[in-house]
């Protein structure tokens, strides 16, 4: 493993009474990462050394408890890790076992489905892999018909484009463009809505096969991910929809049904809930108090702050590590930190 760099060496500042939560989403080695959604395994674990080397790793349940009564544990940082991915359990488990590191995995409980994959893994197997569609197609986006420039798109074309990502400013082909647009416009409807409108584009690309290899956890799978109890399983609605864009009585069922579900397989209580996308503008109001109905403890977005006593336990911000190496992290910490 790597070691650590000079950045370490150096003292830390002291640092006010106050923690950080920490959002990933996949330990994984991937050929091609356009929502940059991975961590590989080494740098997971190079990062699992640095936060216990110069941090206090804790679960996010003593991060509410102490919440609670009114304090922070100092220098505190809490592991999340938003989706529900079968590497969660094949790379992650093993690696904070091993750094004695407790994490919470947000499972989006509709994918422990057998059919069911990843919204961005679909639009990834539709739009970014090879195949010869027709050069337009037309498709219903929930109540919108739209019309898809694609085309063609070869072998050589994939390869080339493998490294983009959404953070790229250019798109180097129409293709591109339109796995944008589509995911901006399916993660706000329902799962139902969601299904019909992959099915309906599917069949209008001719492109018939999902992405090959499940990548989600089964439900066997997250009951051993569970045990041990170094892993807090925590929900996060069931279909992984923006909230804010359904009707309450929607909402409620994302919500409620996904801790029932979770509760049901591994025998706990779920205490713990992540709005998906999770920003200000996925989730409002009447999020936050069918969250707070359902029976959950508290709840993660997914926009920057540090958690002090202050902090609103129904709306706790996070910090979202990529693929940094550990002296990257560490400036990122510190920045963070102040």
């Amino acid at each position: 493993m790597k070691r650590l760099g000079s950045f370490l060496r150096r003292p830390w500042p002291p640092f006010p009474s106050h923690a950080m939560i920490l959002t990933y989403h996949r330990v994984a080695e991937l050929a091609r990462d356009p929502q940059l959604l991975a961590v590989t395994p080494s740098r997971f674990s190079e990062h699992l050394e640095l936060l216990r080397r110069e941090w206090h790793p804790i679960g996010l349940r003593e991060l509410a408890k102490a919440l609670a009564a009114g304090r922070v544990p100092r220098r505190a940082v809490c592991i999340t890790l938003d989706d529900g991915y079968r590497d969660n359990l094949i790379n992650a488990k093993l690696l904070l076992e091993r750094a004695d590191t407790p994490a919470t995995v947000f499972v989006a409980s509709g994918a422990l489905d057998d059919d069911v994959v990843a919204l961005s893994d679909e639009i990834e197997a539709l739009l970014l892999m090879a195949s010869e569609p027709p050069q337009r197609v037309r498709v219903t986006v929930g109540s919108v018909e739209q019309e898809w420039v694609v085309g063609n798109y070869t072998a050589s074309q994939e390869a080339r484009d493998r490294g983009w990502n959404v953070l790229d400013p250019h798109d180097p082909s129409p293709r591109h463009s339109a796995y944008r647009a589509l995911h901006a416009q399916l993660h706000r409807l329902g799962g139902a809505a969601r299904r019909s409108a992959i099915a309906t584009l599917r069949e209008a690309l001719r492109v018939p096969a999902k992405p090959p290899g499940r990548r989600m956890l089964t439900e066997q799978e997250v009951v051993a991910l569970a045990a041990g109890g170094s892993i807090e399983i925590g929900a996060h609605s069931v279909n992984h929809p923006k909230l804010r864009f359904l009707t309450e009585a929607e909402q409620d069922r994302e919500i409620s049904e996904s801790k029932r579900r979770l509760e049901s397989l591994i025998g706990t209580k779920v205490t713990s809930f992540a709005y998906p996308y999770g920003t200000r503008e996925d989730y409002d109001e009447r999020t936050v108090a069918l969250v707070q109905k359902a029976g959950f403890e508290l709840a993660c977005s997914n926009f920057e702050g540090l958690i002090t006593p202050r902090s609103p336990l129904f709306e706790l911000p996070r910090f979202v590590v990529r693929d940094w190496d550990g002296d990257v992290l560490a400036k990122h910490l510190r920045g963070w930190a102040g």
